[in-house]
């Protein structure tokens, strides 16, 4: 486990605020913030339409990540994006495991917040 705090973003408002609350959260304790974004894996096997989806999945999440990294950064909080495609509660699980500090918003669209 490191010294992290990771935040779950999605681009939802709910995402945003946990995302802005964990680099707070992340200054206080002096710790690096990841944000991670999750997209749906590619499911049509033609790897040219894969190839384009996950770069425009990756340049979505560029902008996702680009006005936290910024507010990051006003903080001096250190920060990194990760983008990877996948279920997000899977992904976000196994990512967790490795941080000091997870933090998701809360919307009860899935699942996940049942």
């Amino acid at each position: 486990m490191e010294n992290v705090v990771l935040a779950g973003v999605d681009g939802s408002p709910e995402s945003r605020g946990a995302a802005l609350w964990a680099v707070r959260e992340a200054g206080f304790r002096q710790w690096p913030v990841w944000f991670a974004n999750v997209f749906p894996s590619p499911t049509i096997a033609d790897p040219s339409i894969d190839s384009a989806y996950l770069q425009t999945a990756h340049r979505d999440a560029e902008r996702l990540f680009q006005g936290l990294e910024t507010e990051a950064r006003r903080l001096g909080v250190s920060s990194q994006g990760i983008a990877l495609p996948g279920r997000a509660n899977e992904v976000l699980v196994k990512l967790s495991n490795d941080a000091g500090l997870t933090v998701v918003g809360r919307r009860h669209h899935s699942a996940i917040g049942a």
